[in-house]
C-alpha cells in the first residue's frame, strides 16, 4: 500500500463518467525502453512516486515509496541510484527508511534536489516522531555508503506544517525551501526554508495558509525562485470563498521578517473551459518572465499546462488535453534546446488503443505555436513498460527522457523507463 495520497482527491471525481480519450496532433510512438523494474521486498524498492534527477557525472537518482528492509509492512521506502555501464544500467539502493519507530522517515514521495557537492535532498510524506514526514539529507561518505541527516521533523514545533509535497529548492544564499500541504497555525499547509550553519540546519516557518474556502491560496503544491530570489508559487485550492476554489498563483513578500501573501491569479472554478487547479510542476523562463505549471481539472479533459506572465500576469492554456487524464502534484516541466516541453500524465485512455486495460498514462511533448501548442504523444504506458508516470522526466544532452511509472513492469511494482526520440 502507498503511503501517501498516490492517487490524490483530485484524481477520484474526475474518474466518474469515463469517457474515451483523442489525442489530437499525436505522431508516431518514440522508443521506450525500460531501464529497472523495481522487484521490491528487502533488497528493491517498489512504486516510486517522483521523478528522477542527474548528478553531474550522468547518474540517476530517485525515491521509491514502498520496498526496502524498513519495518513498514511493504518497506519503509528507499533512495536509489542507476549509474550507465556497458550494455545498459546498473540499480543499486544507497539507503533505506526505517520509519517513525527509528525516528527515521517512511513513503518518501517527489523528486530529490542535488546540491553542487552531490548531496541529495529529500523529505517523507509520513514517519517521523508524529508521522507528519521528514526532510532528510544524504551524503556520501568515504566507504561509498551513504549518510542520511534529518534536517526537520514535521510536527515537532507549534503550528508546524505536515504531509510535504512539491519538490525543495535552493535560495540564491544556498537556503532549502519546500511546502506542505496540510498543517501550519490556519491547517491550510504551509511554506518553510532551512538554512544551514554551524550547528546544522536552522528551520523556520515562513508562512501558514488559511484552511477551506478562501479567496488566497490554500494547500500550496509548489514554489519557485527567479533570478531576484522573488518568491512564487501555486496551490491546489483557494481563489474563492466556495467550493475550496480551484487554486491560484501566488507571490510571497518579506517585509520586516513578516510574509505576506499576493494572489497574483485566481482559477476560475465556474469557468469549465479553461483549466484549473495547479499541481506544481513548475518551470520559470527567466527571459520572458514566464511561469509554466501543470493543471489537473477544466479545459478540454482535465490536464494541460498553463503559463502566466509575471510581469503583465497575463494567463494562457498553452493546451488542455481531452478526456480524463491527471496530473500528479509530482509533474515536474522540462524543456529542450529548441523549446519544446515535456512532461506526463498519470492517466490516459486512448480510444484506439487496446493495450491497456485501465488508465495507464502517458509522456507527451508540447511543441511552440500561437496561442496554442502542439501536442504530441511520445509514449503510452501498456503496463507491461510501466503504468502511470507520477513525476514527469528528465533530460539528457542527447535528449534522451528519463523517468519513472509507479506500477507495472515485469512485477507491477513499477518501472524506470528512457525514451529515445
Amino acid at each position: 500500500m502507498l503511503k501517501s495520497r498516490s492517487i490524490s482527491r483530485l484524481a477520484r471525481p474526475l474518474l466518474l463518467g469515463f469517457v474515451a480519450v483523442i489525442f489530437p496532433g499525436a505522431h508516431a510512438i518514440a522508443s521506450n525502453t525500460v531501464i529497472h523494474s523495481f522487484s521490491g521486498g528487502s533488497a528493491d524498492g517498489a512504486n516510486p512516486l517522483g521523478g528522477v534527477t542527474f548528478d553531474a557525472a550522468g547518474n540517476l537518482y530517485g525515491t521509491t515509496n514502498n520496498g526496502g528492509n524498513g519495518p513498514c509492512g511493504n518497506g519503509c521506502g528507499t533512495v536509489y541510484r542507476l549509474s550507465p555501464s556497458s550494455g545498459g544500467w546498473t540499480e543499486s539502493v544507497i539507503y533505506n527508511f526505517q520509519g517513525s519507530a527509528a525516528n527515521d522517515g517512511s513513503g518518501p514521495v517527489g523528486p530529490l534536489t542535488i546540491d553542487a557537492a552531490g548531496n541529495l535532498f529529500g523529505y517523507t510524506f509520513s514517519g517521523g516522531p508524529t508521522s507528519s514526514g521528514i526532510v532528510y539529507e544524504l551524503s556520501p561518505n568515504q566507504n561509498g555508503a551513504w549518510d542520511e541527516t534529518v534536517l526537520h521533523y514535521f510536527g515537532s514545533i507549534r503550528g508546524d506544517g505536515g504531509s510535504p509535497t512539491g519538490k525543495l529548492v535552493f535560495d540564491p544564499s544556498g537556503n532549502l525551501w519546500g511546502v506542505t500541504e496540510q498543517g501550519g497555525k490556519t491547517a491550510g499547509g504551509t511554506v518553510f526554508e532551512l538554512s544551514p550553519g554551524s550547528t546544522g540546519w536552522q528551520y523556520s516557518l515562513v508562512y501558514s495558509f488559511p484552511s477551506g474556502g478562501t479567496t488566497f491560496a490554500t494547500e500550496p503544491s509548489g514554489i519557485i525562485f527567479d533570478n531576484a530570489g522573488n518568491l512564487y508559487g501555486v496551490s491546489t485550492f483557494g481563489g474563492i470563498t466556495c467550493c475550496n476554489g480551484a487554486g491560484v498563483v501566488f507571490q510571497l513578500v518579506n517585509s520586516g521578517g513578516v510574509w505576506t501573501q499576493n494572489v497574483l491569479h485566481r482559477f476560475p472554478v465556474f469557468n469549465t473551459k479553461r483549466l484549473q487547479t495547479p499541481t506544481g510542476g513548475l518551470f520559470l523562463d527567466s527571459t520572458t518572465r514566464t511561469l509554466y505549471m501543470t493543471m489537473a481539472r477544466g479545459g478540454n479533459g482535465n490536464t494541460g499546462v498553463t503559463t502566466i506572465n509575471l510581469t503583465s500576469l497575463a494567463t494562457n492554456d498553452l493546451y488542455s488535453f481531452v478526456g480524463p487524464q491527471v496530473l500528479e502534484p509530482y509533474q515536474a516541466i522540462t524543456f529542450d534546446s529548441a523549446g519544446n516541453l515535456y512532461s506526463a500524465s498519470y492517466y490516459s485512455k486512448n480510444e484506439n488503443s487496446t493495450k491497456c486495460f485501465s488508465t495507464c498514462g502517458f509522456v507527451f511533448e508540447l511543441s511552440p505555436g500561437s496561442p496554442h501548442w502542439t501536442s504530441h504523444i511520445l509514449e503510452e504506458f501498456t503496463g507491461s513498460n510501466g503504468m502511470n508516470p507520477p513525476g514527469g522526466v528528465a533530460i539528457d544532452s542527447s535528449g534522451n527522457l528519463f523517468g519513472v511509472t509507479t506500477y507495472g513492469g515485469a512485477n507491477n511494482l513499477g518501472v524506470v523507463f528512457e525514451i529515445t526520440p
